[in-house]
This record gives structure tokens, sequence and C-alpha cells, in this order.
């Protein structure tokens, strides 16, 4: 699994995943959806998703889910819940569970569905283990794209949409 480097170039745990994770060159943008309603919330951010995926130049490679089961297996369809189950998920003894599925298209639109329910998060990543798309939760919702990737979002959205945007400083 990819993690962050936050170590010095001449540290001897340097390694080229590090390097390469350094060469990140998406930055990330905040949607704003505080002030709509819930129902207009779901949809905004729907939207949001499709268009950031028709944007990227970067297929999706995973999603990662956390959720309560019970929720997740009245949204995604059974196949992929219990490909979640065999392969990375935890389970909770509350019924929570966190796992990966692979970004095929049926998942991706399932996954999407998803928003609508507060209380999941849904990451989805390329295959490069890089975020395309964060939802951690009703509020929290940021898009990661490249400067051509957003150039190309601003082109599909409306300026409306657009105003719903903020870009997120990059950490020192």
């Amino acid at each position: 699994m990819w993690r962050r480097y936050t170590g010095s170039l001449y540290d001897p745990n340097f390694t080229l995943q590090a390097f390469l994770h350094l060469l990140n060159v998406t930055e990330r943008y905040y949607i704003h959806t505080n002030e709509l309603g819930s129902r207009d919330k779901s949809k905004v951010v729907q939207k949001f998703v499709r268009e950031v995926l028709k944007a990227t130049d970067r297929s999706p490679e995973f999603i990662q889910l956390v959720g309560i089961k019970d929720l997740l297996e009245g949204y995604v369809n059974q196949k992929a819940v219990n490909q979640l189950c065999e392969n990375t998920a935890l389970e909770t003894t509350d019924g929570v569970i966190k796992g990966q599925v692979k970004a095929t298209t049926e998942n991706i639109n399932n996954a999407i569905d998803l928003i609508s329910d507060p209380l999941i998060e849904l990451l989805i990543y390329d295959r490069n283990q890089n975020l395309i798309f964060a939802r951690y939760d009703t509020d929290q919702n940021e898009i990661h794209l490249s400067e051509s990737e957003f150039e190309k979002l601003q082109s599909r959205l409306s300026s409306q949409s657009l105003r719903l945007l903020e870009q997120i400083p990059s950490e020192p």
C-alpha cells in the first residue's frame, strides 16, 4: 500500500514509492455542500463524482468503502459486498465494515449511489493508489485532480456548480 512519505530525501528509508509521491501533481478541491438541503447535497456530489471520473485521465482502480454492512448490502450488489467481505474487509461487532472492491463500472455506479447515505465513507483510487474522490462524511467531499484534469472538469460543469469548489492548500 502506498503511504505518504514525510521524511528526509537522505533517509535510508527513502524509496521509489516516496519519490513518486513527491511528484504527485494532483490538487485537492473541497466541494461546499453545507448550505444545500440533504437531497440536493447528494445529487450535487453524485454529479461531481460522475463528471470528475469523465474529466480525469486516470482510470479508477478500486473503491474503498466504510459503512454498516446491512446498508452496504442494500445499496451495493450482493456480489460486490461478498467480494468486499472476502478480500480485505474488517468488520466490527456493531456491523461496521471497511474494505475495498475493484472499480468496475457496476461497482462505481453502485458506490456513487451510496453518497445519498450519510453513514457511508467512500474513496475512489487510481491504479497508483492516488485518490480521485474522497467522501469522508456528508459535508466533507473532496476531488483530487491535476491542473489539466481540473480544466476539463471546468468545461463540463456550470458556473453555479464551479462556485461550490474550493482548492485546499497543499501541506508544506
